[in-house]
């Protein structure tokens, strides 16, 4: 076990063993970090920033949400390379959300808030009467599904 790599799992033959021929492959851990702005250009302390997979943002697992530092900054755990769903939000502003690749030489990114768009919606039933205690959730943000 190494904190900077992550075993594939395989487990040599006994013949390999014997043979002092046998092989553990290891991949490289990589960091993925950044920092977030608002829409002027200033970083934003204590902003919530969610990693999710190539796919979507399905939910918040160990070690894929961190915070925003006093000058923006953020660092997720190492992880394999690979393409990520990264996604910025803050109280008082819009989400941001993009697409990075996590790999040796990738810059780090720089997520920019948007300025905030409220939605506000009335839930009724089919006679036009208010229904309360609905929970709504989008579940796609431009081309990215499952946006926290």
């Amino acid at each position: 076990m190494h904190p900077d790599y992550s075993w594939d799992g395989g487990q040599p033959s006994r013949e390999q063993l014997a043979s002092s021929t046998a092989l553990s492959l290891m991949q490289s851990m990589l960091a993925l970090s950044g920092r977030v702005v608002s829409p002027d250009g200033t970083p934003v302390a204590g902003a919530t920033v969610v990693r999710g997979e190539q796919y979507g943002i399905m939910g918040l697992d160990e070690g894929k949400e961190t915070t925003t530092d006093q000058t923006g900054n953020f660092r997720f755990p190492p992880q394999t390379a690979g393409t990520a769903l990264v996604s910025a939000f803050a109280p008082g502003f819009g989400p941001a959300i993009t697409s990075a690749e996590v790999g040796k030489g990738a810059a780090a990114l720089e997520l920019h808030l948007t300025e905030p768009h409220p939605a506000r919606l009335r839930v009724t039933d089919l006679d036009g009467h208010e229904v309360e205690g609905v929970e709504l959730r989008v579940d796609g943000w431009g081309e990215f599904r499952y946006p926290p």
